[in-house]
């Protein structure tokens, strides 16, 4: 019997060092290595790079409700308006000070008319991770952020929009709790 077949056989509490290895290995990518925080206006750019991502997404999925801007698509004041706001909300995900996420959400209230039920609701506007850091529980960390701050608003539950075409979009949701409300269909007339 080989040497080191025999010593693993004879003392199996000792892992091997290719196992401690992988041990390691594996909890270096299970281990966050991220944290969550509120956007402030100092994180213009890394937001406006990250939003990014899924507005050329959107671009080139549908052309002819979005399109690709030669600069930033979000003016530093459009976004210091939605951060200073106390009913809208940015968080970042920030690896080794860059930032790999965002989370825009906001606060709504249905219309006051009869036929609807009064409600006050949040809405996840965007959710994004940049293409190289999925897989890691960053979106789900950003989502859970937005929830509790929703519910520290008294909201009844949350929103959003996910569009057709964004399949991982729509699972990534699904697999956090949220369903099919309604479906908003479109016919091109030209």
């Amino acid at each position: 019997m080989r040497k080191g077949l025999r010593r693993r056989l004879l003392h199996p509490q000792r892992p091997s060092v290719l196992a401690r290895l992988h041990s390691v290995r594996k909890r270096a990518v299970t281990e966050p290595g991220f944290r969550i925080r509120p956007a402030t206006l100092r994180d213009y750019i890394g937001l406006c790079e990250v939003f990014q991502e899924a507005d050329l997404m959107h671009s080139s999925a549908l052309p002819d409700l979005f399109r690709a801007t030669p600069g930033p698509a979000r003016t530093r004041e459009y976004v210091a308006e939605i951060i200073g706001s106390e009913n809208s909300v940015v968080f970042v995900a920030e690896q080794d000070g860059r930032i790999i996420g965002a989370a825009r959400a906001e606060i709504r209230e249905a219309p006051t008319i009869p036929l609807l039920v009064p409600r006050r609701f949040g809405l996840i506007d965007t959710l994004v991770v940049t293409r190289s850091c999925r897989r890691r529980g960053i979106g789900t960390a950003l989502a859970q952020e937005v929830q509790r701050w929703a519910s520290g608003k008294a909201v009844s539950h949350l929103e959003l929009t996910v569009y057709e075409f964004n399949r991982s979009g729509l699972a990534f949701y699904q697999k956090l709790g949220f369903r099919t409300a309604s479906r908003r269909l479109r016919k091109s007339l030209s």
